[in-house]
C-alpha cells in the first residue's frame, strides 16, 4: 500500500458552528505555537532567544512549555502578543540582559515564570524604576505577583528581589497569601499604581538586618539630586490595601509612609505589628492622601526613639532669609542649604521686617504668598505664580527679608485606626494644615523602655499647625498627656477625645491632661482622668489666646495642682465638669486676663477641714457666670487683689464653706452679684469706680452706698437680691 503525503497548507479545515469558514490546517496550527516548535531547548544553558523570537514572529499566541529557556540576548515581546506559560515553564534572564515585555501573559498566581537575573536587588535613586530589573516593559496584564519572579514566601527566604520586580512590572501587583521576608523597603514611585493582597494572610516581614530601611512600605516622590528639577507633584493615584507588615522591632524602621511629593494616594485595610518607629507617617509635600482601616499590634518600639504611632511631618526647613540687597533673574535669592530643603513649587509667605519689598510689579506686602523655585542647591528665585518669572526685587534697605514655608502636609485623611500598644506616643502633627484624623483607638501608650523625655503623649501638635480636625480619639492608658499644643498651633478643632487613665511616670510634667500654647483652637468633649498625684488637668499657658473648651470632663488626683489653669488671655471655657479628687490647692486657677468661664460644673473635694479653693481669679477682666461649684472646700470662688473689672454672677455654690472670698482692694469696677449659696456676708456687691453701687449686708437686703466702701451697713435699702 502506498501512502500519499498530505500537505498541511493544502488540506482544508472546517470548524463546526454557524458561520464557520474553511481554513487550511497549516493556518489553524499557526493560531498557537510552542517555542519547542522552533527549536528551543529549555535546558537553562542554551541561548533560546532566537527560537522564542521566531515563535513570536510566527504567531500571536506562544506557549512556553515546561523547561527553563535562557535569554542571553535582549528580547522584546511586542504589544498584542500573548505568551502562555505552562506548569514548569520559565524564561531565564541572563546576566545583564533585559526582557522588555509589552504583551499578554497567562500564568498562575503561585507560578514562577521568570528566573535568573530578574533583578530587584540593586537600588536606583531618583528614578521611578527604583530597582535594577531584568524584566521590564508595559505588559498587558491584570496584575503581576512576586511568585512570577521566584518568591518563596516561606517566612525565611529573602523575597526582596521578587517583591520589587512584581511592583515594577505593570501597574498592578497582587501579593497572594504567604509569609514573605524582605531585606529592603517596598517602594512605589510611579503614579496610578495599585498593590493588594489577601488581608492579614499576605504578610511581609522585615528581615533582621540590624538597622532597618526607613519604611517597610513607602509611596514616595521620585526626587532628584538637582533641586531645580525636583518638581512637585511627583506621584499620585497610588493605592495599597489588604496587606500585613512587620518590621521586626528594628531601629530606623517605619510602617507605611507617604513622602516627598505624594498626592491623592491611599492605604487601606493594613495590619501591622512590631513596628520599630512610626507605623503611619506623612512627610514633606504630601497632600490629599487617605489612610483608613489600620490595625496595629504594637508600634514605636525602638528604644530611645521619639516617634508617634501616627506622624504628620512637614519639612523641617520652616523659613529662609534673603540677605542680598537686590534680586534679579541673573542674581537670584541666596538661601542657606539644609536637609529637606525647598522644592520647586513650594509655597512661602513673605514676612516683612518693617517695610514691604519693592519689586518689578509693585510691592511685596507682608503676608503675600509666593512660590520658590530652586536654581542650584543654594540659590532660589521667588515668583508670584508657579513657574512664573522671577521677581526683580530691590531690598528696602534692611539687611534681610524672610520667607516662611507654608504647611506642606495638608488635606490628608487618617481614620479608623486601632492600635494595641505604642512605646512612645499617639498622634503628632508638625507643619501641617487642614488634615482630618478621626476614629482612632489606642489601648496603651506607656513610656518607652528607656523612658525617653516626652513619651506617653496621646496628641502632640507641634509648632506651625493650623486648621486640622481631630475627632473620636480614645486611649485606655497613657503615661504623660492627652494633648500638647505648642505655640503657633492655631485654628485646630479637637472633638470627642477620651482617656480613661493617665499615670505618673516621672514628675510634675507628666500625668497632665493637656497643655495649650497656641491660639484659636477648639476642644470639645475631652474626657480624661489623671491619677498622677503631682499632675495637672488642662492648662492654657501664657502664650495662649482665643481658645475654646466646650463640655470637657476632667478629673485630677493631684494634691498640689489644678484641674483647669487659665494663664493666657481671651480663652473661653463653656460647659463640662472639672473635678479634684484629692485635697488640691484649687480646682481652677485664672492667672490670665479677659477669659470667660460659663456654665461649668466644678467639684471641690469633700475632705474634712480642707482648704481647697474652687475658682481663683488673679487677673483682670475675667467673666465667671452661671457655674455650679460643689463640695466642702473653703473659698469656693476666691477673688484676688489683681482681679479688677471682673464679673462673677449667677453662680451656684453648694455644701458647707460655700463662700466667695474677695479682697476689696482688687475688686474695683467689678460685679459680684446674684450668686446663690454664698455663705460669706457682704460678698455680693456691684462697684462703679471706687464705690459700691449696692452690696449685700448679710440679710439679703441691698443698700445704696453714698461713700467709699466700708464694712458698715448704713445707706438706703433698695430691695432684696432676688
Amino acid at each position: 500500500m502506498t501512502l500519499t503525503k498530505i500537505q498541511a497548507d493544502q488540506t482544508a479545515f472546517t470548524p463546526s458552528g454557524t458561520g464557520a469558514t474553511v481554513r487550511t490546517i497549516d493556518s489553524k496550527l499557526e493560531d498557537v505555537v510552542s517555542v519547542k516548535d522552533f527549536g528551543a531547548k529549555g535546558d537553562g544553558t542554551t541561548n533560546d532567544k532566537t527560537f522564542i523570537e521566531n515563535a513570536l514572529a510566527a504567531s500571536n499566541h506562544v506557549i512556553i512549555p515546561a523547561g527553563e529557556y535562557l535569554l542571553d540576548t535582549n528580547l522584546t515581546v511586542a504589544t498584542g502578543k500573548h505568551v502562555e506559560f505552562k506548569a514548569g515553564g520559565k524564561i531565564k534572564i541572563g546576566t545583564g540582559i533585559t526582557l522588555t515585555f509589552n504583551g499578554r501573559i497567562t500564568a498562575g498566581d503561585y507560578q514562577q515564570i521568570f528566573s535568573g537575573a530578574v533583578g530587584g536587588t540593586t537600588f536606583v535613586s531618583n528614578n521611578p524604576i527604583c530597582w535594577t530589573i531584568g524584566v521590564t516593559g508595559s505588559p498587558q496584564i491584570s496584575y503581576a505577583t512576586p511568585f512570577w519572579f521566584g518568591a518563596v514566601a516561606d517566612n525565611a527566604t529573602d523575597d526582596k528581589g521578587p517583591l520589587n520586580c512584581a511592583i515594577l512590572f505593570g501597574d498592578n501587583t497582587y501579593i497572594p497569601t504567604g509569609n514573605y521576608k524582605t531585606s529592603s523597603a517596598l517602594i512605589v514611585k510611579r503614579s496610578n499604581q495599585h498593590m493588594w493582597g489577601d488581608g492579614k494572610s499576605s504578610k511581609i516581614t522585615q528581615l533582621d538586618t540590624g538597622s532597618g530601611t526607613g519604611s517597610i512600605c513607602s509611596i514616595s516622590g521620585v526626587g532628584t539630586d538637582d533641586p531645580a528639577t525636583d518638581i512637585v507633584p511627583d506621584v499620585f493615584g497610588v493605592s495599597i490595601h489588604d496587606l500585613a507588615f512587620d518590621t521586626n522591632d528594628q531601629d530606623n524602621e517605619n510602617g507605611i509612609a507617604f513622602g516627598f511629593g505624594v498626592y491623592e494616594s491611599k492605604y487601606c485595610n493594613i495590619w501591622m505589628s512590631n513596628i520599630g518607629r512610626k507605623p503611619i507617617t506623612f512627610q514633606y509635600n504630601t497632600e490629599r492622601n487617605i489612610v483608613e482601616n489600620i490595625f496595629i499590634a504594637d508600634g514605636s518600639q525602638e528604644p530611645s526613639s521619639n516617634h508617634f504611632l501616627i506622624s504628620l511631618e512637614g519639612s523641617t526647613v520652616v523659613s529662609k532669609t534673603i540677605t542680598q540687597a537686590n534680586i534679579t533673574e541673573a542674581n537670584p535669592g541666596i538661601f542657606t542649604s539644609s536637609s529637606h530643603g525647598f522644592r520647586k513649587g513650594d509655597r512661602l509667605v513673605y514676612t516683612s521686617n518693617g517695610t514691604n519689598i519693592v519689586h518689578s510689579g509693585g510691592t511685596l506686602a507682608d503676608g503675600t504668598e509666593v512660590f520658590v523655585e530652586p536654581i542650584t542647591t543654594n540659590t532660589f528665585k521667588i515668583a508670584l505664580t508657579y513657574g512664573g518669572t522671577a521677581l526683580q526685587i530691590t531690598n528696602d534697605g534692611n539687611d534681610s527679608q524672610t520667607f516662611k514655608r507654608l504647611p506642606n502636609v495638608r488635606d490628608n485623611i487618617v481614620r479608623n485606626v486601632f492600635a494595641q500598644t505604642s512605646g512612645y506616643g499617639g498622634i503628632m502633627c508638625f507643619l501641617t494644615s487642614q488634615n482630618i484624623l478621626e476614629n482612632i483607638i489606642i489601648h496603651d501608650i506607656t513610656a518607652n523602655p528607656n523612658t525617653v523625655a516626652g513619651a506617653g503623649i496621646l496628641i502632640r501638635l507641634r509648632e506651625d499647625n493650623d486648621n486640622n480636625f481631630i475627632k473620636n480619639i480614645k486611649a485606655d492608658i497613657i503615661s504623660n498627656s492627652v494633648l500638647s499644643a505648642d505655640a503657633n498651633s492655631s485654628d485646630n478643632v479637637l472633638e470627642d477625645i477620651v482617656c480613661d487613665k493617665i499615670t505618673n511616670t516621672s514628675g510634675s510634667t507628666n500625668g497632665r491632661v493637656g497643655t495649650i500654647s497656641g491660639d484659636r483652637n477648639t476642644i470639645r468633649r475631652l474626657k480624661a482622668t489623671s491619677l498622677d498625684t503631682d499632675g495637672y488637668g488642662i492648662e492654657l499657658d501664657s502664650t495662649s489666646s482665643f481658645n475654646r473648651l466646650e463640655n470637657c470632663e476632667i478629673t485630677v488626683n493631684s494634691t498640689t495642682n489644678t484641674a483647669l489653669g487659665l494663664r493666657g488671655t481671651n480663652n473661653e471655657i463653656q460647659g463640662g465638669i472639672y473635678s479634684a479628687t484629692a485635697a488640691t490647692t484649687r480646682v481652677v486657677n485664672v492667672d490670665g486676663a479677659s477669659n470667660k468661664i460659663i456654665g461649668v460644673h466644678f467639684v471641690v473635694p469633700n475632705f474634712s477641714g480642707n482648704s481647697t479653693q474652687g475658682i481663683r481669679l488673679a487677673a483682670a477682666n475675667n467673666i465667671v457666670i452661671g457655674n455650679t461649684i460643689t463640695g466642702d472646700g473653703d473659698g469656693r470662688i476666691r477673688i484676688e487683689n489683681a482681679a479688677t473689672n471682673c464679673v462673677v454672677s449667677q453662680n451656684i455654690l453648694t455644701g458647707s464653706s460655700a463662700e466667695i472670698a474677695k479682697f476689696f482692694a482688687g475688686c474695683k469696677e467689678s460685679i459680684v452679684a446674684n450668686n446663690i449659696g454664698d455663705t460669706d456676708e457682704g460678698n455680693n456687691f456691684m462697684r462703679w469706680g471706687p464705690f459700691r453701687v449696692w452690696f449685700d449686708d448679710g440679710s439679703d437686703d441691698m443698700f445704696m452706698k453714698a461713700s467709699a466702701p466700708s464694712n458698715d451697713t448704713d445707706g438706703t435699702r433698695i430691695g432684696d437680691q432676688s
